[in-house]
C-alpha cells in the first residue's frame, strides 16, 4: 500500500464552525456593549421611580402646590406642620458636626470600598438618620 504526500492546500486560520462562533460572540458582545450604554442613561429608568408621572398641562405639580394656591401662597403646607424633635444627636448639633468634620477627613479617597477608616463616619451618618423622623429628613 502506498501512501501519498500531501502537501496542505493553505494554511486555513479557522476550521469548521469556529468563525462563525467567532462572529457570533462579537456580535453579541456588541448587543451587551449597546445595552450598558441604553441602562446608563437615567432616562431609561424614569418609569421606575415612585411618584415620577406625567401631569396634564393646567394641573398643579403636587397637591402642596395645589393647597398653596387654594389656601395659603407663598407658604408650604407641609413645612407648616410641626416636625418632631431628633430622639438623639443629628447633623444640626454643633458638637456632633464639629467631630463629624475630623471623621470626614477620611473620605477622600473617592472608592466604593468601605475602608475600616471610614467606618467611624459611616456609622455616625446612619445614627444621625436613626435620630430623626422622615419629616424631619425630607425638611
Amino acid at each position: 500500500m502506498r501512501r501519498y504526500w500531501r502537501e496542505p492546500s493553505s494554511a486555513r486560520t479557522f476550521r469548521g464552525a469556529e468563525l462563525p462562533r467567532l462572529l457570533t460572540g462579537v456580535v453579541m458582545l456588541a448587543v451587551l456593549w449597546m445595552l450598558f450604554v441604553r441602562a446608563r442613561d437615567p432616562d431609561t429608568w424614569r418609569w421606575l421611580a415612585a411618584g415620577d408621572h406625567k401631569q396634564p398641562a393646567g394641573a398643579p405639580a403636587t397637591p402642596a402646590a395645589d393647597n398653596r394656591e387654594k389656601n395659603q401662597p407663598g407658604i408650604d403646607a407641609a413645612a407648616a406642620e410641626p416636625v418632631p424633635e431628633p430622639t438623639g444627636p443629628t447633623d444640626e448639633d454643633p458638637d456632633e458636626a464639629a467631630a463629624a468634620r475630623n471623621d470626614f477627613q477620611a473620605l477622600t479617597d473617592g472608592t466604593l470600598k468601605l475602608a475600616p477608616e471610614e467606618q467611624l463616619s459611616y456609622d455616625r451618618l446612619v445614627e444621625w438618620v436613626k435620630n430623626q423622623s422622615f419629616a424631619r429628613l425630607y425638611r
